[in-house]
């Protein structure tokens, strides 16, 4: 811990072991202002004695993630940072793992059950997440599902993706489809959150149960591999130390292969959906070998264009699906 930040845990940790001395110290001099204002020939030797306020210097010291979010309640804002800026390292290694860009870290500091002009329950959220502050969204279609599990001043994982409606008034895409559809914020009466950037939630669990859980009935689920790494950390003990994790990468190989550069392994359209399957399958259920080298895949479309296929696998070419026809490039 650096110089700063300990004079900073100290000083306010002092600060909150001693609000409720400090306060109580001012009400009595709000009191003997009041009496020495009724009458002006009164004076109280005890006033003498406000000067001094009692202070308990038996006080925890209070962990940084902890005093901003009391800054919070405090101020209305965060002045010193971002109380997740210490999950910061965890996050980054959440996403690598799973190869995934939509799995979010958030506090939920205000929970909101909005209802629509049909009755349905829909939830607007206000969170702070690492990138910044947003307000979180759930649609009718999970808000009764997602309702029982969340809960203020409390950290979750999200699965989800960020809509900023006002940068696409003019566009009729996706968002603007899921929001007239599935009632608009103007329709539910959350029209302060109209043009206000969006998490919109799919998915949450509570810290201490991991990530793995927002992956729960996914047509493609996670490789095995990828999957035991997650289930190998200690969640609860990570709410409190979170860079106490195994930063084992998904893909690690304790013998990697001489040529350990990343290629691009490139299916042609012409692959059947049963070589498909069975190439998915080696790749999420296969344990890695000290045969595997480090792909990254490119599937052809209808119209001859490379498709990349998100994350980065391990494969040994001998274990490919029979008859498979495939190309292989330097990434």
């Amino acid at each position: 811990m650096s110089k700063n930040l300990s004079e900073y845990v100290q000083i306010r940790s002092f600060l909150a072991g001693n609000v409720d001395n400090i306060l109580e110290n001012l009400t009595a001099r709000r009191e003997q202002s009041k009496i020495n204002a009724d009458d002006l020939f009164s004076w109280d030797i005890k006033t003498s004695g406000l000067a001094n306020i009692r202070w308990n210097t038996n006080y925890p010291l209070l962990r940084k993630y902890t005093i901003l979010v009391l800054e919070k309640e405090a101020l209305g804002l965060y002045v010193s940072g971002n109380p997740l800026e210490e999950y910061q390292p965890l996050v980054h290694w959440v996403r690598e793992t799973t190869a995934r860009d939509d799995i979010f870290l958030v506090l939920i500091e205000k929970i909101k059950k909005v209802f629509t002009k049909s009755g349905t329950m829909m939830l607007a959220l206000t969170i702070t997440t690492l990138e910044r502050d947003l307000e979180g969204l759930v649609f009718p279609k999970n808000a009764l599902q997602i309702s029982p599990k969340i809960e203020e001043k409390e950290l979750f994982w999200v699965k989800g993706k960020i809509s900023e409606k006002n940068k696409n008034k003019t566009k009729n895409n996706t968002n603007d489809k899921i929001d007239k559809t599935d009632n608009s914020s103007e329709e539910s009466g959350t029209q302060e959150f109209a043009e206000l950037p969006k998490l919109i939630i799919e998915e949450v669990c509570c810290f201490e149960q991991g990530v793995l859980p927002l992956f729960e009935g996914e047509e493609y689920p996670l490789a095995q591999n990828r999957a035991q790494l997650l289930m190998e950390q200690d969640w609860v003990k990570l709410k409190t130390n979170p860079t106490d994790f195994t930063s084992k990468s998904s893909h690690s190989n304790p013998t990697p292969t001489k040529d350990n550069r990343i290629k691009i392994l490139r299916i042609p359209n012409t692959a059947t959906k049963e070589q498909l399957l069975a190439l998915k399958n080696r790749l999420t259920n296969t344990p890695t070998t000290d045969q595997d080298i480090q792909i990254k895949l490119e599937v052809q479309d209808s119209t001859n264009r490379w498709r990349k296929v998100k994350g980065e696998y391990w494969l040994n070419l001998a274990q490919l699906p029979e008859g498979l026809i495939y190309e292989l490039v330097e990434s």
